[in-house]
């Protein structure tokens, strides 16, 4: 049936049969009006990002709109309703429902405009899972209909972001492209894909935790979306069973003795079922049943040490290390700490380093700090408060301000000792916060572990080491950053106990929560020791002015000075 168009006019004839065509007085009648289910339970999040617009709920629609014509791939926009908790660790609107199965949407594109330059903008869902096994225990997912330079992304086309190499994210990022406005996501589908672009076992445990609608993009005139109702689907209830236990693993550390032929031996357990019990095999035709535990030889040369775990299931491991017994004792040391070595890693908490066994181990043997808490995100105002005692307005990464004096060597120097910064790699400030002071006093030289080592042996008393971001856990994870570490502790140790020295392994920032690994070990520190009270990065200011003398590093002089940790 065809329909008749019927015009705003009213026609009539008069008495002779004339047409007379005269406005009608009828209002035509207003547009429907578009109701929606978006209420109170979501949290409209204000423009962020350096972007303009507006984020709001009218008659149950989200209207979304976005202006950003600035930013670049680093810098997006945003304009969006969350629901959940959230990798940034916050909490918005309600908690989502149990068991969501899958999450429709039905959005309305109403104008799209970008710069003629570079330009990448989306109007999206977004899916957050809680993930041990993922960066920082978070995958943040996406559906996206998607332009990049003015093209829209073909339906199915894939990328990530975030993870260890743009720690920003705050989680491993999958998305996947449509060019449909109606989303219709299968929640265990998306966590699928996202774990298999990311290497991540597909069993791993997970939950859906946090939604997220809206645009975001830069280069952005204009893109205005109504997205016009949800629905989450859920399914019964289950309980899964719980996760096989992970595979039993075991380390162990050995530190010169107190006494000439004696060694002291650290063993770490992980995985497996707890408790574990321990067997020593020294090599000697003795053994032990402690995890830790001091062992006198008779003779001196080397040996080779094993060590075996068993757990409450009665799963075993077993590693094994070749060591040399000396028959003398290194003379003791001078009164006073008169060398300090700083080996500074990347991107990881407390709870994840502690994870890997061999941190864990060193750990125990030595003095660890569970309770020093780093500056904030993301890496440059860390490794500048360190420097300076102060961010002194650094905000993030990338930025290379002329900072007036003093920094931690201007002290050291002030007291007439030496001083060597270590860089491997290409990184700047935003890993080496010496190299902003104006002037710059660092002479900042490349190097690697056995220039450290030979700075310490040759008596350096202030020595820096920034690794490569291959060897930080930066891009290599945090167990291969110990296997790297543990690759040349031996020498190191050895040049350390020419002297009264102090080592301190500790992290940039952390992804966990706010606190990372800090570890004192050498001859100046105690042994088997550990603290919760406070401290942070600006301590490590404190603890050179506590040492050496001199004041003057701004938030360093009020810090908590470190010095239980020494023996």
């Amino acid at each position: 049936m065809s329909s008749t168009f019927k015009p705003p006019v009213t026609v009539t004839t008069d008495s002779s049969g004339n047409i007379i065509v005269t406005p009608s007085s009828a209002i035509p009648p207003p547009p429907p009006v578009t109701t929606g289910n978006f209420g109170p339970e979501w949290f409209y999040q204000p423009a962020g990002g350096g972007a303009t617009g507006t984020v709001q709920q009218v008659n149950g629609v989200l209207q979304t709109r976005l202006q950003n014509p600035g930013g670049d791939d680093s810098n997006y926009g945003y304009t969006t309703a969350q629901r959940g908790s959230f990798p940034w660790g916050s909490s918005q609107g309600d908690p989502l429902p149990p068991n969501i199965q899958s999450v429709q949407v039905q959005a309305n594109l109403l104008v799209n405009q970008f710069i003629s330059g570079h330009s990448h903008a989306q109007y999206y869902v977004g899916l957050y899972y809680r993930c041990a096994a993922a960066f920082n225990g978070w995958l943040d997912t996406q559906v996206r209909v998607e332009w990049i330079d003015r093209a829209q992304s073909p339906d199915g086309t894939e990328s990530t972001y975030g993870g260890s190499n743009d720690p920003g994210v705050q989680a491993d990022g999958y998305s996947r492209a449509q060019t449909s406005p109606s989303f219709n996501i299968d929640v265990e589908a998306q966590f699928q894909a996202a774990a298999k672009a990311w290497g991540i076992d597909p069993a791993s445990p997970h939950s859906l935790d946090g939604i997220e609608i809206g645009s975001e993009g830069f280069g952005v005139t204009e893109l205005d979306v109504d997205f016009l109702s949800y629905n989450l689907s859920t399914g019964p209830v289950t309980n899964p069973p719980p996760p096989p236990p992970t595979q039993l693993a075991v380390t162990f550390i050995v530190s010169p003795g107190p006494v000439a032929l004696s060694e002291l031996f650290t063993g770490q357990a992980s995985g497996g079922t707890p408790p574990y019990s321990y067997g020593w095999d020294f090599g000697d035709s003795l053994g032990a049943a402690l995890d830790i535990i001091q062992h006198v030889y008779l003779l001196a040369g080397n040996y080779t040490v094993t060590l075996t775990v068993t757990d409450s299931l009665g799963a075993k491991a077993t590693t094994s290390q070749s060591i040399t017994v000396s028959a003398t004792l290194p003379p003791p040391p001078p009164p006073g700490i008169e060398q300090v070595v700083i080996v500074i890693f990347e991107n990881t908490g407390l709870p994840t380093t502690l994870g890997v066994p061999g941190f864990a181990a060193f750990a125990k043997a030595n003095a660890l700090s569970t309770n020093w808490s780093h500056l904030g995100h993301p890496s440059e105002p860390n490794y500048v408060g360190i420097a300076f005692g102060d961010m002194l307005g650094v905000s993030s990464d990338g930025q290379n301000p002329s900072l007036p004096p003093p920094t931690i060597l201007d002290v050291v120097k002030a007291s007439g000792r030496s001083y060597k910064v270590i860089q491997n790699g290409s990184r700047g400030a935003d890993h080496n916060g010496f190299l902003l002071e104006s002037p710059d006093i660092s002479n900042t030289v490349q190097g690697d572990s056995p220039d450290v080592v030979a700075a310490v042996d040759a008596g350096v008393n202030f020595v820096w080491l920034t690794p490569s971001d291959s060897q930080n856990a930066h891009d290599n994870g945090i167990s291969s950053a110990w296997d790297w570490f543990n690759s040349w502790l031996p020498q190191l140790q050895t040049a350390l106990a020419k002297r009264n020295s102090l080592l301190i392994l500790t992290f940039d920032e952390s992804f966990d929560d706010s606190v990372v690994y800090t570890v004192f070990a050498g001859p100046a520190a105690k042994q088997g020791y550990s603290s919760s009270n406070p401290y942070n990065h600006y301590s490590f200011g404190k603890l050179i002015e506590s040492l050496w003398g001199g004041s003057g590093l701004r938030n360093c002089d009020s810090a908590a000075a470190p010095t239980e940790f020494f023996r």
